[in-house]
C-alpha cells in the first residue's frame, strides 16, 4: 500500500500539475494551519533528486503560494480590523491589537520571517499586520524574504534526503518528521521534553528558595489540532507537523497545571506560575 502511494506521488510530481498543487497547498496553509505545506514541499524536493521535478520550480512555486496566502491573510486582517476593534476602542480586542502593534514595531519584519516557520504563527502574524494596517510595501518586502527562505529551507531538506535515499524515496519523504538525538519526535522533544527534564533537575534547588517560581511559556498552538496521542506519542502510525506542534504545546500547558497542583498542595511550600505568552487576551 505504501509503495503504491509513493508511486502515485511520483506520478503526480512528474506532471505539470505538481507545481499547481504546491502553490495551492502553500496558499491554503497560510490561511488555515491545517494543511501540511512543508510535507508537500519536501516531497516534491525529494523527487527532484530523481529528476521528477525541478528544484528551482519547487522553490519558486512554494514561495509564490506562501506569499499569495500571506497576502490574502493580510487582506483579511486589514478589511476586518475596523469591525473587530472599531466598535470599542477601549475594549479587550483594541488593547490586544495595540500590544501586538508595539511588538511588531519593536521587532519589525523579522517577526514575520520567524513566524513563517511556525504552523499557525504565520497566520496570526499576517492577520495582525493587516489589522494593524502595516504598510503593504513593507509587508511585501519582508514577506518575500520569509517565503523564499522558507521554501528554500524545506526544499534543501527534501533534496538532501532524496540524494541520500535515491534507491528508495519513502524514507526521504518521511523526513518531514525529524527525531532528536535521543530518539524522540523533534517538536515534542524540543518544545516539551527538554524543558520538562530541566525543571525536574532544578526543582530540588528551587523548592528551598522563598518565592521561587517555574514559568512555562507555551503558545496558542495548544489549540491547533491539539491532543496528546498517548497511544502514539511518537507519531509512528502517521505524521502531521501541525498536529505534532499542537501536541507539544498542549503538553506544556498540561505540565503546568499538574506541576502547579502538586506544588500548591498543603505539604508543599512553593508555588508555580503557568504563563502562556502567546495568549495575550488571558
Amino acid at each position: 500500500m505504501i509503495g503504491g502511494l509513493v508511486d502515485t506521488a511520483m506520478d503526480l510530481m512528474s506532471s505539470p500539475w505538481a507545481y499547481l498543487v504546491i502553490v495551492l497547498v502553500a496558499l491554503a496553509d497560510a490561511l488555515a494551519p491545517v494543511v501540511p505545506s512543508e510535507t508537500v514541499v519536501i516531497t516534491a524536493a525529494v523527487l527532484a533528486a530523481s529528476g521528477s521535478t525541478s528544484v528551482p520550480l519547487v522553490v519558486l512555486t512554494a514561495a509564490v503560494g506562501a506569499m499569495l496566502g500571506d497576502h490574502l491573510s493580510y487582506l483579511v486582517g486589514r478589511t476586518t480590523s475596523r469591525w473587530t476593534t472599531g466598535r470599542d476602542s477601549a475594549g479587550r480586542r483594541a488593547r490586544t491589537m495595540r500590544r501586538a502593534g508595539s511588538v511588531l514595531a519593536e521587532r519589525g519584519g523579522m517577526a514575520l520571517v520567524v513566524a513563517r516557520y511556525v504552523p499557525g504563527g504565520r497566520t496570526a502574524v499576517t492577520l495582525a499586520m493587516g489589522a494593524l494596517r502595516q504598510p503593504l510595501a513593507r509587508f511585501t518586502g519582508w514577506d518575500a524574504i520569509a517565503a523564499i527562505s522558507w521554501a528554500g529551507y524545506f526544499t534543501v531538506i527534501g533534496v538532501v534526503g532524496g540524494s541520500a535515499f535515491a534507491e528508495d524515496p519513502l524514507p526521504a519523504v518521511l523526513l518531514g518528521k525529524q527525531m532528536t538525538r535521543d530518539g524522540f519526535e523533534r517538536q515534542f522533544g524540543t518544545n516539551h521534553l527538554g524543558h520538562f527534564a530541566l525543571t525536574g533537575l532544578l526543582l530540588d534547588q528551587l523548592l528551598p528558595l522563598p518565592g521561587s517560581r517555574v514559568v512555562t511559556v507555551s503558545s496558542t498552538g495548544h489549540r491547533i489540532r491539539a491532543a496528546i496521542h498517548f497511544d502514539d506519542v511518537q507519531w509512528e502510525r502517521s505524521y502531521s507537523r501541525t498536529g505534532a506542534y499542537g501536541q507539544s504545546k498542549l503538553a506544556n500547558v498540561m505540565f503546568s497545571y499538574e506541576l502547579q497542583r502538586r506544588l500548591t498542595a498543603p505539604a508543599s511550600g512553593d508555588r508555580h506560575a503557568a504563563g502562556d505568552m502567546a495568549v495575550i487576551d488571558r
